[in-house]
């Protein structure tokens, strides 16, 4: 008799722990099915972000502290410890590499002559 109660109550506990779960997925599903989809612009400016993730170490960390970090081009160039004329020349370099790259559709030309 005893093997049976605890039978018994290991199958209650399993099927307890299984409408659980099945009651767990569901109330996910519902908050997935009310919760805003991923708009279009989450999106954007991938290309950009590619490119610049192409480019040399150098300028590609100058173009995040100016673009991204806000810096003028003579503060990211004080952080890089590099002179301001050299920073404004790299600048200018990785503007055109980018500019290059987000032109063509492939946006493959560019990067490999820049990498050479």
């Amino acid at each position: 008799m005893w093997l049976f109660t605890v039978a018994r109550n290991v199958l209650l506990n399993h099927q307890r722990g299984e409408r659980r779960r099945w009651a767990l997925t569901e109330r996910i599903r519902s908050v997935l099915d009310h919760s805003p989809s991923v708009s279009p612009a989450a999106d954007e400016g991938v290309e950009v972000r590619e490119a610049i993730a192409h480019l040399d170490a150098e300028r590609r960390e100058l173009i995040r502290l100016v673009h991204w970090e806000g810096l003028t081009i003579a503060a990211a160039a004080s952080i890089l410890d590099i002179p301001a004329s050299t920073a404004r020349n790299r600048y200018q370099e990785a503007k055109t590499v980018l500019r290059q790259a987000l032109s063509d559709p492939a946006g493959s030309g560019a990067i490999a002559h820049q990498r050479e």
